[in-house]
């Protein structure tokens, strides 16, 4: 038991010192610090215009979507934060009720990911359509519209589908090691 405590406590230590996975919030608010300023640029160079309106939408929807992915893992965490008190009354339940709560922990980080992931994908094609507006003109024509968007969209945005899987990765490896102690637990 004492050596299923020790694996579970380095697990702990791994997952909450793991720094390949700290820098995704940061990366979320770069791209929507660029992508506001991107939005200023945008509205003084052309005015009010419906593509602003579009643009400018996805913002809140980004935002309502990160809110709305997070908040069930988060109670989750929330939830199984009370690990420690079990810690006198009974070892079994101390055991898994920590092992339980470093699952609900790997889960955050792997929401988290993918829905800055997910953000990405959408946000950046938009922002370089926006940014090829403002830098070479507006796009005229339907067609043009979805050529543009649609090499935006293959430059931009399937690029993100594969640049977080190297931390995704990491994660699933703890959660793995995780779900054999819970077994054994």
């Amino acid at each position: 038991m004492d050596k299923m405590v020790q694996k579970i406590d380095q697990l702990f230590d791994k997952i909450k010192n793991n720094e390949s996975t700290s820098y995704v919030s940061s990366a979320l608010y770069i791209l929507l610090g660029i992508y506001i300023l991107s939005l200023i640029w945008y509205y003084i160079q052309f005015g009010f215009s419906g593509y602003i309106l579009v643009y400018f939408l996805l913002l809140p929807m980004a935002a309502v979507y990160f809110r709305f992915t997070m908040i069930g893992p988060m109670k989750e965490v929330e939830n199984n934060s009370n690990y420690e008190s079990y810690h006198q009354v009974d070892q079994g339940m101390y055991i898994r009720s920590k092992i339980q709560y470093l699952l609900d922990g790997v889960n955050v980080k792997l929401t988290r990911i993918n829905a800055v992931k997910y953000i990405y994908l959408v946000l950046v094609p938009f922002l370089f359509i926006m940014l090829r507006e403002i830098l070479v003109g507006p796009i005229v024509g339907i067609g043009a519209l979805l050529f543009q968007w649609c090499m935006a969209f293959i430059i931009g945005g399937l690029f993100w589908l594969f640049f977080f899987n190297g931390d995704k990765e990491d994660l699933l490896y703890f959660e793995d090691d995780l779900t054999e102690l819970m077994n054994k637990a």
